[in-house]
């Protein structure tokens, strides 16, 4: 699923920087809008796979976390040591569905400019802000390690 979101992302990325001149009125192009368009679906695609993810982590983590816990904690025991990292980077149910939240936010910018998911400019700002207040608190603490 990484792979699926970075080669969306990537898209996404590569196509709305072939529309920068066009923006910046240095070389207008007939076809800026096909390919915006096309930027923005990559985008959507982006998130829409990192809400599976995120779903899929939290229906399936628990149980995969045990398991893959089991056989690390069996290999360290094995040579003698107890793995006490393991259970350290299984991510927390509140912070799965925090970010579930916040990628279902963010969805509304391309789904919006896309025409898949009717809302007013003033929704998809009310969207962003609530969005961007949500990331604070986790983006302060990777700022702060």
């Amino acid at each position: 699923m990484d792979l699926v979101e970075s080669s969306c992302l990537g898209m996404y990325l590569a196509l709305e920087g072939m529309t920068m001149l066009h923006d910046m009125d240095v070389f207008l192009v007939s076809w800026y809008t096909p390919i915006l368009l096309e930027a923005y679906k990559f985008w959507f695609y982006a998130i829409c796979v990192a809400i599976a993810r995120t779903v899929a982590n939290l229906l399936l983590g628990p149980a995969l976390s045990s398991a893959q816990d089991g056989s690390a904690d069996k290999k360290e025991k094995e040579k003698g040591a107890v793995n006490s990292t393991s259970s350290n980077l299984v991510p927390s149910t509140v912070s799965l569905l925090n970010r579930l939240v916040i990628d279902s936010l963010d969805l509304t910018i391309p789904g919006s400019l896309l025409g898949w998911i009717p809302m007013s400019e003033i929704g998809v700002a009310i969207a962003m802000l609530t969005s961007t207040i949500l990331v604070w608190p986790s983006a302060w603490v990777k700022a702060q390690t």
